[in-house]
């Protein structure tokens, strides 16, 4: 009897080896199974994630693809016409600072694009060129203006040669707007001296030998020769041509200060946005040109894009509203 009972023990307890390992091999492949089912989970998510991430981006730059037509077709264009334009404008800022308005388009429009359409090769060239539309933008001239340079073309022109001529230029300035321009523009970077000042020179040694900007004020018809090497022959004319709209203001700065003040407001406005705009955009570029290979998975990239371009069309709405 006993005999009997413990072969049926053993029997069971062969069973039981059987069944847990059984369920261990069962409990293996759950855990399997659950893995991979987690990692599966995991793999949707990054997945819907991307997804979502690469429609945020389409979004974010759809407004930017026409500006981005519009440049690539622009740039097109500029590779046939870029050797006349460049020509020109290195003319115009060589030549055409000492001139007035009348003459300065004059040279451009009546004698130097008819000279060069009529070569035996004609030189390519664009139809009604800005001669300082390469050299500048509304950014930079939004940034002059709020450093008080007058916003008339005229104006706009003399600080296209100053800021692109090769050698200093002269400024004939007797309504004293240059100088305020330049002043307010270099700040405390600036030194000025005055020809009859005691030590002038020693303050221009200095200024050249840790490149220093120098305003040389009162400059008279002769000229010290030790400066030559210094001022060369570019010379800027502020005369009667570009004063007309500053004219103008003035009279209504008279008989209207509020109509007066209301469009300082507006100019300061409109110019604050376009120079907010201008960086928002190379900001922009910046991002998408520093991505890793695999952007769509950084989401501080799209956040960062997704804000830049909501500023950016709610700049452009408050600069259409200001017009």
């Amino acid at each position: 009897m006993d005999r009997l009972a413990h072969g049926e023990l053993n029997v069971q307890d062969q069973d039981i080896e059987e069944l847990d390992a059984n369920l261990a091999e069962l409990t293996a492949a759950f855990e399997k199974a659950s893995f991979e089912k987690v990692r599966c989970q995991d793999e949707v998510n990054r997945t819907n994630k991307t997804i979502e991430l690469a429609n945020r981006l389409v979004r974010g730059l759809e407004s930017e693809n026409l500006r981005w037509a519009q440049s690539i077709a622009q740039y097109r264009e500029q590779e046939e016409t870029l050797c006349g334009d460049v020509l020109l404008m290195a003319a115009f800022i060589s030549y055409a600072g000492s001139f007035s308005k009348r003459y300065r388009r004059e040279l451009v429009r009546s004698m130097w694009m008819p000279y060069l359409r009529n070569q035996k090769v004609p030189v390519p060239m664009t139809e009604d060129l800005e001669v300082v539309a390469l050299l500048t933008d509304d950014a930079t001239i939004a940034t002059w203006n709020n450093e008080g340079l007058p916003s008339d073309k005229m104006s706009t022109e003399n600080a296209t040669i100053v800021s692109n001529c090769e050698r200093w230029p002269l400024l004939i300035d007797p309504q004293l707007q240059g100088m305020k321009w330049i002043k307010n523009r270099y700040n405390s970077n600036l030194k000025v001296v005055n020809l009859g000042q005691k030590g002038y020179m020693d303050v221009l040694e200095q200024a050249l030998g840790v490149g220093d900007t120098v305003l040389i004020e009162n400059m008279e018809e002769m000229i010290d020769p030790v400066l030559d090497p210094l001022l060369g022959r570019n010379t800027i004319k502020k005369g009667r041509d570009g004063l007309e709209d500053q004219i103008l203001a003035e009279v209504v700065n008279f008989e209207r200060p509020d109509l007066e003040q209301l469009k300082s407001d507006l100019t300061k406005q409109q110019n604050h946005f376009k120079i907010e705009l201008k960086l928002l955009e190379d900001e922009l570029l910046t991002w998408l040109s520093a991505a890793d290979w695999n952007f769509l998975g950084d989401t501080l990239l799209v956040k960062n894009l997704e804000t830049t371009q909501d500023t950016a069309a709610e700049i452009e709405t408050k600069v259409r509203k200001s017009q």
